[in-house]
């Protein structure tokens, strides 16, 4: 399915993208297909693959050929969508010089994709709380003076007991807490790469995702654990990229079925490693 085809003249700068499928489900591999044309004297700038920035590519042909006058240019990718929900792409700049040195420029923007998750709908229907005329009443006074009693108990308790614990750990000056970098890198050092074998790679990379998501959590305060991939790499202060590599990978083996090669494991957990130095460097 042909998504757009733009031309302008006199220009004669033409961009068609295709994904030839219209029913694209996250982590299901698809090909995809960039067209540039231009004059036959005009020499264009590289095509910048940022516009399809939100899938995975890996270039499986590329190539240039004369129609017309013109030299049309012809990229076939094997991608991977790493979104669910609308994938916008581009906006793709195409910029060529003529031979008098004269630049030449269109900027092409194509329709948003629509990405479908491959999980299954939750079983059952939602259930919605009763009215609250139903609920039983509130417990008599008794009880309740009952319950503050024994909360004031176990407060003064606990405060007798963290004074205690305070004052140990002042004395304890050899004591010294791990920083959530060191605790990372730890567990990341004790991750075994896993076997060919479904659940084996399963359980590594929902451990590698976890270890991420508590370093977060802690350097970042922020709640990594309900947040998507996309919503924690937005939230992070450094190691951007690092993190959006590492749990993507993950999204793919836990969400997806994807079942990646031992260099993929290595790739994956110098990833989190990478995220976790420069959580460190920014200081």
């Amino acid at each position: 399915m042909a998504l757009v085809w733009c031309a302008t003249l006199p220009a004669q700068l033409s961009f068609r993208l295709d994904v030839g499928d219209s029913a694209l489900e996250f982590g299901r591999p698809f090909e995809l297909e960039v067209e540039r044309g231009w004059p036959r004297d005009h020499w264009p700038q590289p095509f910048d693959e940022r516009g399809l920035d939100g899938l995975q590519l890996r270039l499986l042909a590329a190539d240039t050929r004369e129609q017309d006058g013109r030299l049309i240019e012809v990229r076939r990718y094997a991608a991977v969508a790493r979104r669910v929900g609308e994938l916008v792409l581009g906006p793709f700049v195409l910029r060529t010089r003529d031979a008098q040195g004269r630049e030449q420029a269109r900027t092409f923007e194509v329709p948003p994709l629509t990405v479908a998750s491959t999980l299954p709908d939750p079983p059952g229907a939602i259930e919605w709380p009763g009215d609250v005329r139903d609920r039983r009443r509130a417990w008599p006074w008794r009880v309740v003076l009952g319950c503050l009693a024994a909360l004031l108990v176990l407060g003064f308790a606990g405060a007798r007991a963290g004074r205690r614990r305070a004052v140990a750990t002042s004395t304890d000056s050899g004591a010294k807490v791990p920083s959530p970098a060191a605790i990372a890198r730890g567990e990341l050092a004790a991750l075994v790469a896993p076997p060919a074998d479904a659940a084996a790679q399963l359980a590594f990379y929902v451990a590698l995702a976890a270890i991420v998501r508590r370093y977060s959590s802690a350097r970042y305060a922020v709640q990594a654990e309900v947040r998507t991939t996309e919503e924690l790499v937005d939230a992070v202060a450094s190691g951007q990229a690092a993190l959006r590599d590492c749990l993507s990978a993950c999204d793919l083996v836990k969400f997806a079925a994807a079942r990646p090669g031992a260099p993929d494991h290595e790739r994956a957990r110098r990833a989190a490693l990478q995220f976790v130095a420069s959580g460190e460097e920014v200081g």
